[in-house]
């Protein structure tokens, strides 16, 4: 038997928790419009350089509404470096005050809204401004990944399948994204519980799951949980009492659900931050992309094999998205256990696959 001995150690050294945009090696230009922040790529220093550029631009004509937009945008790629998920209570203030500047400055723009939307991380209100932004930049595909969260918040389903259908057509998402995001919920047993981590790791589940695959899987997205509307709709999915899952409470409820009495397998996602989960270390087991959560010990070798061999597609595996990373858990384990049994050739095919996956750029990960 084969437990995730050294999970930490991998998950660490292998994957960063990933969720929305990567922070990484490329240096924008200074001037360069700051992109959507849960895909952009860029350095402290390329973020500062931004920073200050756009907000001179602020300075020089007050109703510029681009140089508003990127202003807040770099501001708080910035103070997400140094936070993770969301902004510190002193940081969300700072934030708070370049929306009073543009409410001053341009109300009725596009920055403003857009800007009002992030800046109140997913609550119930915060909608509303993602509704106006749309309404004035409706072909802005930033947006389109919002409008399919709001809409599963909503449980509209003729809406959530029009929107899956909108991101689809533009691959909003890759291949290799996609893929990745199945053969995550095929690493969860039946009627399982999944906590993710954000957008890149939760949009393209609801999104299959809008097409009938594994629906049976309840997702307890962490990013969400500033919503009441979400709240309600886990305490319904988990039939659970109100309370267990705890609007603006990551930490606390992501103990809750892992801790909770309900007769369901919990899986947690791989990108999820470890620091969330590194107290549950030896009570986590790798069944493919997730780690299952049992207080007895369990084999979870044979899952594992049967999901990566028969279950999983992995035809984008080799991409270098950043999010095919956390392949790496999986594979290191089982090439320890073909080894183990002697199957040289799948050990070496695997160990192969370790090799170009380890080779790929180091980078670090926030969310929006």
């Amino acid at each position: 038997m084969m437990k995730v001995v050294g999970i930490i150690f991998f998950v660490l050294m292998s994957t960063c928790a990933l969720l929305g945009q990567s922070v990484g090696a490329e240096k924008a230009s200074a001037i360069a419009p700051v992109e959507a922040l849960e895909w952009q790529v860029d350095t402290r220093t390329g973020y500062r350089n931004a920073l200050d550029y756009w907000k001179k631009q602020t300075e020089i004509n007050r109703i510029n509404d681009d140089a508003w937009l990127n202003y807040y945008k770099a501001q708080r790629a910035i103070l997400l470096l140094a936070d993770g998920a969301f902004p510190s209570k002193q940081h969300q203030k700072e934030l708070d005050i370049i929306i009073g500047n543009m409410a001053n400055a341009v109300p009725s723009g596009y920055a403003f809204q857009y800007s009002n939307y992030v800046n109140g991380n997913k609550s119930d209100e915060s909608f509303n401004y993602l509704h106006q932004a749309h309404q004035l930049r409706p072909n802005d595909t930033n947006l389109w990944d919002d409008m399919l969260c709001d809409a599963v918040l909503s449980d509209d389903k003729e809406r959530i399948k029009a929107w899956v259908k909108q991101i689809n057509d533009a691959r909003l998402f890759s291949w290799a994204e996609l893929e990745y995001n199945r053969n995550t919920l095929n690493s969860v047993e039946a009627n399982g519980i999944l906590i993710t981590n954000g957008n890149v790791d939760t949009n393209p589940l609801f999104m299959l799951q809008s097409e009938g695959f594994r629906t049976d899987v309840t997702i307890v997205c962490l990013d969400w949980l500033n919503s009441s509307r979400y709240i309600h709709i886990l305490e319904a999915k988990l039939k659970v009492k109100p309370g267990l899952v705890r609007i603006n409470d990551r930490v606390g409820s992501f103990h809750s659900v892992m801790n909770q009495s309900i007769s369901r397998p919990v899986y947690v996602g791989l990108t999820v931050p470890v620091d969330l989960f590194s107290a549950y270390s030896k009570n986590l087991y790798c069944t493919g992309l997730a780690l299952k959560h049992s207080e007895s010990q369990i084999n979870n070798i044979p899952s594992l094999v049967y999901n990566w061999e028969q279950l999983f597609q992995r035809k984008y595996a080799n991409n270098e998205e950043s999010i095919t990373k956390n392949y790496l858990v999986p594979a290191q384990l089982l090439y320890q256990h073909y080894t183990q049994q002697g199957d040289g050739t799948k050990a070496e095919e695997l160990r192969l696959f370790i090799v170009q996956k380890k080779s790929m750029k180091a980078e670090a990960y926030i969310q929006r």
